[in-house]
């Protein structure tokens, strides 16, 4: 009955790998962001037939919160080509019309998110109303380093 020895965890959404960048977070993020715009369009957009405007809520209240969920904590350990692949993706969403072309690309939305928690806001405050407390846990399990995940 050893420790078992791990690459990655995911607490509270967040994954965090041995590395100590985002770019799992992101691959997963990505990821299940993807199946949601296939249900948007498959399912919301088809089967309600919503106008445009009502589409583009329905991205924001989704797709956009989920990117936006803990941001400050796991943004700053974005690679370059993780923010290149979140950008991509936010064109894309663009051509596909679930975005406004005047929406903001990801280095906006991370300040924003930035902006918002120094204010005492959290990002998806109406979405996620103890994401504070996911924030502070995050920031304190990143500052023991690979230290917890070694242990885990």
């Amino acid at each position: 009955m050893g420790i078992e020895q791990v690459t990655q965890i995911t607490a509270l959404g967040v994954v965090i790998n041995d590395h100590m960048t985002a770019t799992d977070h992101v691959t997963a993020l990505l990821t299940s962001c993807s199946k949601l715009l296939y249900a948007l369009g498959l399912r919301v957009h088809r089967a309600h037939g919503l106008s445009q405007q009502s589409l583009m809520d329905v991205f924001r209240a989704t797709v956009e919160s989920k990117i936006q969920y803990a941001a400050p904590a796991w943004s700053g350990f974005c690679t370059s080509g993780d923010r290149e692949r979140l950008n991509a993706f936010l064109r894309r969403c663009v051509k596909l019309g679930y975005r406004d072309k005047s929406a903001p690309l990801i280095e906006d939305i991370f300040g924003n998110c930035d902006e918002q928690l120094s204010q005492g806001l959290t990002p998806a405050a109406f979405i996620y109303p103890s994401s504070t407390c996911l924030i502070v846990l995050l920031l304190a399990i990143l500052s023991h380093r690979g230290d917890i995940i070694k242990h885990l």
